[in-house]
């Protein structure tokens, strides 16, 4: 067991147990709260909004193509449960999943740090949809949207219970949630280890399992709908990887799209209800 004094876990608690430390240049661990189970990255990751300033424009421009089956695929995950209304994209980035839904009739709105990003989503969709600032600098309406996203956002957050405290105020009766985040405790990650690509400890915060995204989802005042885990071939998984072709990455890859196919892939839909007291 590690104490680590003023490493507060999303619960408050700072025990934790040491599930992988590296023993490259990059010197980082990852941590297991003794508490909730939760999984974070020790030292924690720059997590300012200057780190995000300009975070993966040309990739996301590069892949366009990918990005837009992607964000095809989530849309048609959250109108199972909400078909129109207002929807707001935590992280929208170059607007893809926005224009998607505004193309469906709802009433759209995002937040983006990255700058670059923003001025390639303006010329798409005009300007005013899109804050260029963190969604803790946002100001919203309380119980105005019908729905909220966040897609490969929620582990580079640093305060996961403001955050969810924020997205129910602002959320409708009824309203969902949308997140899509790497899986922690898929069966391709428990394969390589170290290697996955999903840990990016120089940028993701936590960790998140199926089992522990539910617990922090129930007590901030949700109910998890559904679930999904998948292989999801998108820009963000394709900068996990370096430039050129490896026979090693692409037979991983042949293994991570076959878990996929058997609802054991490396990356998660979870999508839930605001509780009504």
């Amino acid at each position: 067991m590690l104490k680590i004094n003023n490493l507060f876990c999303w619960c408050g608690d700072y025990h934790y147990k040491v599930l992988i430390e590296s023993n490259s240049s990059q010197n980082f661990k990852i941590l297991r709260c003794s508490n909730c189970e939760l999984v974070r990255t020790f030292p924690i990751p720059d997590y300012s909004k200057q780190r995000y300033s300009n975070y993966g424009t040309l990739n996301y421009i590069k892949n366009n193509k990918i990005l837009i089956n992607e964000m095809k695929r989530i849309l048609k995950e959250i109108m199972k449960f909400k078909a129109s209304g207002r929807f707001l994209e935590i992280g929208s980035s170059i607007g893809c999943l926005l224009g998607l839904a505004k193309d469906n009739n709802f009433e759209i709105s995002g937040v983006e740090p990255s700058r670059g990003a923003l001025e390639i989503a303006e010329r798409n969709m005009g300007m005013g949809i899109i804050k260029n600032c963190s969604f803790a600098e946002a100001d919203f309406p309380n119980e105005y949207f019908d729905v909220v996203a966040m897609n490969h956002v929620l582990e580079h957050v640093s305060d996961l219970g403001n955050t969810f405290s924020k997205i129910k105020n602002i959320l409708k009766k009824n309203g969902i949630i949308f997140i899509g985040t790497p899986n922690f405790g898929g069966v391709f990650r428990k394969i390589v280890g170290k290697n996955w690509p999903g840990l990016r400890p120089n940028e993701h915060i936590w960790q998140f399992e199926s089992k522990t995204i539910k617990k922090i989802l129930k007590t901030s005042g949700f109910r998890v709908i559904k679930t999904k885990k998948i292989y999801s071939k998108n820009p963000r998984s394709i900068m996990f990887f370096p430039e050129g072709f490896l026979l090693k990455d692409f037979l991983m890859g042949i293994l991570n799209w076959i878990l996929g196919l058997l609802g054991l892939g490396d990356n998660m839909y979870i999508i839930a209800i605001k509780n009504n007291e």
